[in-house]
C-alpha cells in the first residue's frame, strides 16, 4: 500500500494479498501453492467434515446431535487467514507424529496403522452429544400429559424406571442403557364411559442411544408448558475402519491398531502415532505435505508456530530454509531418520520420514 501512495494514478480497488483468492476452507491448507490444484478442492470439501470444537458454549447448548473432539490441538503450521478467522483458537485436529513406511502390509491402499498406545492416551477420541426432549402438553380437550413417575398399575414391564428422581426425570451422571426410562410421562385421558384413564407414554432409551446423562435442562415453553431436555454423552474411540485425513486431502481408513511394542521407533526413542504408506504421495503430488512435515519438525525444536500462507515469503522458495533449520538441529536435511524395528529390534535398512503433522 505504501508503494501505491507514490503513484499519481488513483486506484479504486486494491487486492490485499494473493492468498486472498482462497475461500474459508482453502485458506486453512498449509502451503496450498505447492500441491496439485484438485487436492485443494478435495481438502476444501473434507475440511468441513473434520471434528473439532464447534462452540465454546457447547456445555449449555442442546443440539440434536453433535460431535466434539476431546483433545483438539493448535496446529504447529498455520496460515495467516486461519489465524484471523480464529481457527487456531478453536482447532479441528491433532498434531500427530506421522511416519511414511510400508509396515506389516496392513497399511496398503490408503489405509493407515495407528499406535494403540496413542489411542489409549486419547488420540482422536471424541464425544457424541444427543439431546432428547419431552414436553407436558395438552393433547385434546379431554386429554393432557404429566411428567412424573407413572403409577405401578400402568408401568410397562420391559422398561426400567429405577434411575428416575421423584419428579420422574433421570438423574445427571447416570449411565443409561437400552430400555432405561429417562423421562417418565403419563397421558391423562377422561371419557364419559370409562372415567379417567392413565396411559404410560415415558421416553425410553433405544438401541444406539446409550451413554451417560451429561445435563438435564428443565424450563417452560412460550405457551407455559413444562419442557425437559436430557443431553446424553457417549464416547467414540478410534477403531479399524474409521476415516482419518491430513490437511492435504490425504485421506485413508484405519487398517490396523498396532501395539506400541510392534511399532518402529527412532534412535531418539520416538514412536509414530500413525504410519502412512509412502505410495499415497507420488501420484497425488501433495508436496505441501512434505513441506508441512519439515516445517513442523523444525518448529518443534525452535519452539515456534510456523506461518505457511500461500504466495507469501513464508511459502515461496521455502524448502532450502526448512532444510537448513533441520540441519542446524542435528537432523538429516530432508527429515529422514534411521528407525529400529519393534518386532526384531534390528535397525531398518530403509531411511524413514517420521515427522509431526
Amino acid at each position: 500500500i505504501s508503494d501505491l501512495k507514490d503513484q499519481t494514478r488513483r486506484f479504486d480497488y486494491c487486492e490485499i494479498h494473493p492468498s486472498m483468492i482462497l475461500g474459508t476452507m482453502a485458506s486453512m491448507i498449509p502451503y496450498p501453492d505447492h500441491t496439485q490444484s484438485p487436492r485443494n478442492c478435495y481438502q476444501a470439501a473434507m475440511g468441513k467434515q473434520a471434528l473439532g470444537v464447534f462452540s465454546l458454549a457447547h456445555e449449555i447448548r442442546t443440539d440434536t446431535v453433535v460431535h466434539l473432539l476431546q483433545y483438539p490441538q493448535k496446529p504447529l503450521t498455520y496460515t495467516h487467514a486461519s489465524d484471523c478467522m480464529g481457527f487456531n483458537d478453536m482447532p479441528s485436529g491433532i498434531n500427530a507424529i506421522v511416519a511414511l513406511a510400508c509396515w506389516t502390509g496392513f497399511n496398503q491402499e490408503d489405509s493407515v496403522i495407528i499406535n494403540e498406545a496413542s489411542i489409549q492416551k486419547g488420540l482422536f477420541r471424541s464425544f457424541v452429544y444427543k439431546t432428547i426432549m419431552a414436553e407436558e402438553k395438552k393433547r385434546a380437550a379431554n386429554s393432557f400429559e404429566n411428567i412424573m413417575i407413572p403409577p405401578a398399575s400402568v408401568k410397562i414391564k420391559s422398561y426400567n424406571y429405577q434411575k428416575l428422581d421423584k419428579h420422574g426425570i433421570i438423574i445427571e451422571g447416570k449411565k443409561v442403557y437400552n430400555g432405561d426410562v429417562i423421562i417418565g410421562k403419563v397421558i391423562n385421558k377422561s371419557t364419559k364411559t370409562a372415567g379417567e384413564q392413565l396411559i404410560d407414554n415415558s421416553i425410553v432409551i433405544k438401541h444406539g442411544e446409550e451413554g451417560i446423562v451429561d445435563k438435564v435442562f428443565i424450563s417452560l415453553t412460550p405457551d407455559g408448558y413444562k419442557l425437559v431436555k436430557v443431553k446424553i454423552r457417549s464416547q467414540r474411540i478410534p477403531e479399524i475402519g474409521d476415516k482419518f485425513a491430513s490437511r492435504h486431502a490425504q485421506k485413508g481408513t484405519c487398517g490396523m491398531v498396532l501395539p506400541l511394542q510392534d511399532m518402529p521407533f527412532t534412535q531418539e526413542g520416538i514412536v509414530p502415532d500413525i504410519i502412512v504408506n509412502p505410495h499415497a504421495l507420488p501420484s497425488r503430488m501433495t508436496i505441501n505435505m512434505f513441506l508441512e512435515c519439515l516445517g513442523s519438525k523444525s518448529a518443534v525444536h525452535k519452539g515456534i508456530f510456523r506461518d505457511c500462507t500461500a504466495f507469501s515469503s513464508s511459502s515461496t522458495n521455502i524448502l532450502e530454509t526448512l532444510q537448513d533449520e533441520l540441519t542446524k538441529h542435528g537432523y538429516e536435511n530432508n527429515g529422514y531418520e534411521t528407525m529400529i524395528s519393534g518386532f526384531s529390534g534390528e535397525q531398518l535398512n530403509a531411511k524413514i520420514f517420521p515427522n509431526p503433522q
